[in-house]
């Protein structure tokens, strides 16, 4: 049970990290990059940025659902008795 946590830990701290490399990404108005023949390709990264955003956020999503779950029904279900 303590490897799941682990790996769930590793799991968030890993996809928190790459949101923050995606949001410092996206920042950026043009990446250039020069050819052999001396021209230059431009290239907006806002789009993949993008892509990459919905994915890591998609993850968390996953990964943190699963932790909150693991913790609430660790315990088992306790049978409650309605008396009076």
């Amino acid at each position: 049970m303590k490897f799941n946590y682990v790996f769930s830990f590793i799991l968030i701290v890993a996809n928190v990290t790459s949101l923050y490399l995606i949001i410092d990404l996206s920042n950026y108005d043009e990446l250039v990059s020069y050819l052999q023949n001396g021209s230059q390709k431009l290239q907006n990264p806002r789009q993949i940025a993008f892509v990459f955003f919905v994915t890591c956020m998609a993850n968390l999503l996953f990964v943190s659902a699963m932790v909150m779950k693991s913790i609430v029904f660790s315990g088992g279900v306790k049978k409650v008795s309605m008396r009076l």
